[in-house]
């Protein structure tokens, strides 16, 4: 989609058209520019008549370019079209009412040259219809009284709490297009989220948030306020304070902290060389100069209710979770491309087109089609009559009656083209990558598929707060949560109009109807479920009545045989209970293992006599060699008593719950068992009815209760397999009462699994899969390995909350088991490693939760590594790879994070960099296709590789890029290395398929310690190193200069002498180590900064010649160009030892060998020649870019020596 830059083209100026009154002034103020050596207009005509087309035809076609979308963009996307088709270095916007004054562009660009600033603009003249001037506005005033440069994060902190653009329109600003192109999904968003309104600051923070901006004080453009403008419109009040709320909102999450109060920001002077920053009190101009007081100042930003979001720690909620689904634009591409052949058409309904909830819709919309050209949108209404039709013109409008929306979608379903649909209502928004994501999966859906859904975000003041992440099908809790889990599908439209399409008597709740109705017709398997969020939306703005879901549910258990089933509302708000109305009480045996523990014991058998209302049970208590008289004494008197419904078993063989509970089992008359601990008691007497109201359903083949702790707080709500190791509970000690993330601790559901300590299953069930296993899992795990064999054969297990049994936990188990301690962590490793590798596909990926969650986290948290969860190229078939680096700093970035980072956003693989060691179910979650370990020699590093190995059964690589075993005595670095390192290699080589290293040398120093070894040269990643520009003769003397980390004492002392012998002709300039010794001869000494800033350091330190002193040894003889590579990437000319690895590849660099006098005439006979001596750098810099970036094929070979086996 976006085209390359053209040497030929300095400047392109990017006009969008919605009118063509004044278009003409605007194009012709462009030709007007003084000073811009070449350019190019591109005129984006998104009006609804051909009267743009024909004031463009009147220019010279060589210059000015026509374009007009095959469908409607709107300002945010005409912007982002135009950057990304455009060809010039810079980008200059006008609107198509405004005019640029003649020497604007030139000034603009040379304040952007000389501060290296990402956002240049002036002062704007306000103008009327007839171009006269008007009076100064307030958002017109200029803060400054002249030229200045002014830190960019500052300026966002101030906008923060006083949003008034006086940066100005976009006809006011000029920046790099490489500093505006690859934003997702558009110039004008952040973090994911649509802007409206105020788009224009959204665009410049995106820009100012790692750089500056430069204001000039002169007047260079004017800005034309009249009465056809869109801003001035009847929805301009709802966009505008709708989008002031996003984007205040989104400034909060992305600068995180406090608000600040007192509005000052630095500047300094523009063109004044060294001139110093100074704090400009932009709050109190502009209150001084208008009538904005406190109290509407923080009125009008929300500021009472932000700063509480702030204290309370919700300011970030999943704004910046959501900011980090942002999809390259490669892979974009490649996943349209790859849905391209699917249609879906977007149904909205909007019920009150008088709230304006459609443009943000449609916004929305507008947003996503950008990416799948072949998404449409129908529009539902009342009163369609009502909206300008100019503003929509992509859109189809469709009118209906009150109480006919159904009949309104069926006649849209059954007449549209597209294979898809979904239903939403305004003013919810479908989301960019969830329909490019959803397109793509589409394609690969098969004929059964005929629905799929998938998550939602959840709006409230702007800000991203929350979400519903649903789980897989879950019959239950579609029934017992239907608004929440039935909103936006989408459905196959061949399918539903083979159906019947919608049902008029099921009211709001049609969606949920035809859900059901697929279910009982086509069964589980012909619904899909994506783990992405679909829509965004704002339920204080949506409300829906809970009748109509409580009709289409009972109508559904009429179908399916229960017609005495009651349904009623739930016990939290928007929630349904059903109960089923079974005629019959089927014998249930209560199973409950024991030894000693008489007063356990005793609590649980009374509670369930005393409390129990079920009338058709038995309880069958299992004996395991009690030892204490008084328990002893107790069962035998019982089992003497001949109760009919009160049995005493005896299993006198060693603990082993699974026997205990497998030989009851075959011993009880029951048609159901419950599995029940000995430390559990009975709580609410309609326990065992709630679990049976279940039971008997043919579906469900086990039922768990909710237990608490004898405090109150929840033990027991369900078991999620993968959390925090193989299976665990959620939600552990959450208070009894909470409702749980969307209601889930206060409605019936299905889980994977639930806890033996109360499970209730049909003994024919039971014995069908062979009940607990008794060899793998004797103590632990056994139940979930139980409930997941239930599941294989096609059962489901239901939690309610509705039986409540209270359960002390643990103590059952602690007390029987006698085993040593030693032997209990040994079998309960192997239980767990048992685990893994039976269920592995479920550990990552448990059906009843969902993989945006966490799995270290106790109950629904949102997982904020979003790397792990989130691998949209594995939809194209790229490679995923975890990679865990030696480091956060050098090496860890140059062989690690950057090759990866580069393979994402160049859509060649994808991944993720961990620092610490992820779980066997994060693993498996993430699914890598490898796993690379760079310097990992730590124990729990090699248990990690032997997991990865076994249990996933995954390829492993190796990475080093120094020959660790040689490092050299000055080396600040030696002292913390292992003596026995060379051991402690081969130990880690021993588990890894391939060992890469970065230079040939360092292969054969290593020859013979693995039978694969690869080398990858060091490449620089394109985001910090392909634009960098540096300044040559700044300052009397040469400026000579090195940079480099600690650990370079030896290379140091090779030229002590030599700085010493020049500190009289040149400039000495260190970044980094400087010894003391050297310090009284060196210029200018800066000290080490965070790796991502270093590029941009060392191209300003401006040197006309740098120098790269090297040790020969064998250490150093191992080690890369990578030093000549970021001096080149730099344009610097290089002097430097001429030993191995500077003399590879033949780079246009000085060697010399490491002797004073060939240093000295060296550095002498470039500074006898600065201009030679420059061209040289430039010479240096074409090859480093021309074949040292980490791109292309230089990209790819490293992914393939990582991936291709």
């Amino acid at each position: 989609m976006s085209s390359e830059v053209s040497p030929d083209v300095s400047v392109s100026f990017v006009i969008t058209a919605f009118k063509d009154h004044y278009l003409e002034a605007a194009i012709d103020s462009v030709f007007a520019q003084c000073g811009v050596s070449s350019f190019e207009i591109l005129v984006l005509d998104d009006s609804p008549s051909k009267a743009v087309h024909d004031v463009v035809g009147k220019y010279d076609a060589s210059i000015i370019r026509y374009i007009r979308s095959d469908h409607q963009l709107g300002g945010q996307l005409g912007l982002d079209y135009g950057v990304r088709l455009a060809r010039g270095q810079y980008i200059k916007f006008l609107n198509d009412d405004d005019i640029l004054e003649e020497g604007c562009t030139s000034r603009l660009i040379a304040a952007l040259e000389v501060s290296g600033a990402k956002l240049a603009t002036s002062k704007r003249h306000l103008i009327d219809d007839e171009g006269a001037f008007l009076k100064e506005h307030l958002f017109s005033l200029c803060p400054f009284d002249r030229d200045v440069l002014v830190k960019g994060r500052d300026l966002l902190e101030f906008l923060r709490v006083f949003p008034l653009n006086f940066i100005g329109e976009p006809s006011t600003v000029l920046a790099r297009r490489r500093d505006l192109l690859g934003k997702f999904p558009h110039i004008s968003s952040l973090n994911n989220r649509v802007i409206t309104s105020v788009n224009d600051l959204a665009m410049y923070a995106g820009l100012l948030i790692d750089g500056d901006l430069a204001y000039l004080s002169e007047p260079l453009s004017r800005f034309r306020l009249h009465a056809g403008q869109s801003q001035r419109q009847g929805s301009a009040e709802v966009l505008g304070t709708t989008g002031r709320e996003v984007l205040l909102s989104q400034f909060d999450a992305i600068l995180g902290g406090e608000m600040g109060e007192a509005g000052t920001v630095r500047a300094r002077p523009l063109f004044q060389s060294g001139g110093a920053y100074t704090r400009v009190p932009l709050r109190k101009v502009f209150q001084d100069a208008g009538t904005i007081t406190d109290q509407a100042l923080s009125q009008f930003s929300s500021l009472d209710r932000r700063r509480e979001a702030i204290a309370g720690g919700r300011a970030e909620a999943l704004n910046n979770w959501f900011g980090q689904r942002q999809l390259p634009a490669p892979l974009a591409k490649e996943l349209g491309e790859k849905g391209s052949g699917e249609r879906l058409c977007l149904v909205i309904v909007d019920e009150q087109p008088d709230r304006f909830g459609l443009n943000l819709s449609i916004a929305a919309f507008r947003v996503a089609r950008y990416y799948c050209p072949s998404l449409s949108c129908v529009v539902l209404s009342p009163s369609p009559e009502s909206y300008n039709r100019a503003v929509f013109q992509d859109v189809e409008f469709v009118g209906y009656e009150s109480g006919a929306l159904a009949g309104a979608l069926n006649q849209v379903v059954e007449c549209m083209e597209s294979r898809w649909f979904t239903v939403s209502r305004t003013p919810a928004e479908i989301t960019p990558q969830g329909a490019l994501i959803l397109m793509a999966e589409l394609a690969e859906a098969n004929e059964q598929i005929k629905a799929v859904y998938g998550d939602e975000l959840i709006d409230r003041g702007g800000s991203t707060q929350s979400g519903l992440f649903r789980p897989g099908m879950n019959l239950d809790l579609l029934l017992s949560s239907p608004a929440d889990m039935s909103r936006h599908w989408v459905f196959r439209q061949e399918y539903v109009v083979s159906v019947g399409g919608f049902r008029g008597e099921a009211g709001e709740a049609l969606e949920f109807d035809l859900i059901l109705r697929t279910l009982e017709s086509e069964g589980f398997g012909s619904c899909g479920r994506m783990d992405e969020p679909l829509f965004l939306v704002r339920p204080d703005q949506q409300s829906y009545s809970l009748d109509p879901y409580m009709r289409a549910a009972h109508d559904h258990l009429e179908r399916r045989g229960y017609g005495s089933a009651v349904v009623q509302q739930g016990a939290a708000a928007g929630t349904l209970r059903v109960r089923y109305g079974h005629p019959s009480s089927p014998p249930v045996s209560i199973i409950i293992p024991t030894k000693d523990q008489l007063h356990l014991l005793q609590t649980c058998i009374e509670s369930i006599l005393e409390k129990t209302t079920y009338p058709n049970y038995e309880v069958v208590i299992v004996d395991n060699n009690s030892e204490t008289p008084e328990a002893r004494a107790w069962l035998d008197g019982l089992a003497g008593m001949g109760i009919p419904n009160l049995r005493v078993l005896r299993y006198n063989k060693p603990f082993n719950f699974s026997a205990i509970n497998n030989h009851a089992v075959r011993e009880a008359r029951g048609e159901y068992v419950l599995l029940l601990n000995n430390d559990t008691g009975i709580i609410s007497p309609e326990w065992l009815d709630e679990l049976m109201n279940h039971a008997q359903r043919p579906e469900v083949g086990i039922v768990g209760a909710k237990l608490l702790f004898p405090y109150g707080k929840v033990q027991h709500a369900g078991v999620v397999v993968g959390m925090r190791g193989p299976a665990e509970h959620v939600c552990i000690d959450a208070e009894a009462n909470d409702p749980g993330y969307m209601n889930r601790l206060m409605i019936d559901q299905n889980y994977s699994a639930v806890t033996a300590a109360c499970m209730l299953v049909r003994k024919s069930v039971y014995e069908q899969v062979g009940g607990l296993d008794e060899e793998a899992f004797a103590v632990s795990y056994n139940d979930i390995d139980f409930c997941l064999k239930v599941a294989q054969a096609g059962y489901l297990t239901v939690w309610t909350p509705y039986s409540q049994v209270m359960h002390v936990a643990n103590a059952s188990q602690t007390s029987v088991d006698k085993t040593a301690d030693d032997k209990k962590v040994k079998r309960f490793q192997k239980e767990q490693e048992t685990m893994f590798e039976r269920w592995l596909p479920y550990m990552g990926n448990d059906p009843a939760f969902n993989r945006n969650l966490s799995l270290r986290a106790s109950g629904f948290e949102v997982d904020h590594r979003v790397e792990l969860n989130w691998q949209p190229q594995k939809l194209v078939g790229l490679p995923t790879i975890l990679a865990h680096p030696a480091d956060q700093w050098g090496c860890g970035h140059y062989r690690m994070i950057q090759p990866i980072n580069s393979m994402r956003e160049q859509a060649v693989a994808g991944g993720m960099v961990s620092f610490d060691w992820l779980s066997v179910p994060e693993m498996v979650r993430l699914d890598p296709d490898v796993l690379v370990y760079q310097r990992q020699i730590t124990d729990q590093a090699v248990e990690h590789m032997q997991y990865a190995k076994r249990i996933l059964k995954k390829p492993t690589v190796y990475e080093l890029d120094d020959y660790l075993p040689n490092l050299p005595i000055k080396s600040a670095y030696r002292e913390n290395m292992p003596k026995d390192i060379l051991k402690s290699l081969r130990r880690s080589l021993k588990h890894v398929d391939r060992f890469v290293v970065s230079t040939e040398p360092l292969a054969e120093a290593f020859s013979g310690i693995h039978p694969d070894i690869q080398v990858i040269e060091n490449c620089l990643p394109i985001c910090w190193w392909s634009d960098l520009t540096s300044l040559r003769h700044q300052s009397e003397k040469p400026r000579v200069g090195w940079a480099g980390g600690m650990g370079h004492t030896g290379d140091l002392e090779l030229v002590e002498a030599v700085v010493k012998e020049l500190a009289d002709e040149v400039d000495w300039v260190f970044f980094g180590m400087c010894p003391d010794g050297l310090r009284r001869f060196v210029k200018e000494v800066h000290e080490g900064i965070e790796i991502s800033q270093y590029p941009r350091k060392l191209a300003s330190l401006n040197l006309d010649l740098a120098i790269a002193p090297l040790e020969d040894n064998l250490f150093n003889r191992c080690k890369s160009n990578l030093r000549l590579l970021e001096y080149g990437a730099c344009g610097f000319p290089v002097v430097c030892s001429d030993v191995e690895p500077y003399q590879a590849h033949e780079l246009p660099v000085t060697r010399v060998k490491n002797r004073f006098k060939d240093w000295v005439d060296a550095i002498r006979m470039h500074l006898s020649d600065l201009d030679e001596t420059a061209r040289s750098g430039d010479r240096l810099q074409q090859v480093v870019r021309k074949n040292w970036m980490l791109e292309g094929e230089n990209l790819r070979r490293w992914r393939d020596a990582w991936t291709k086996f």
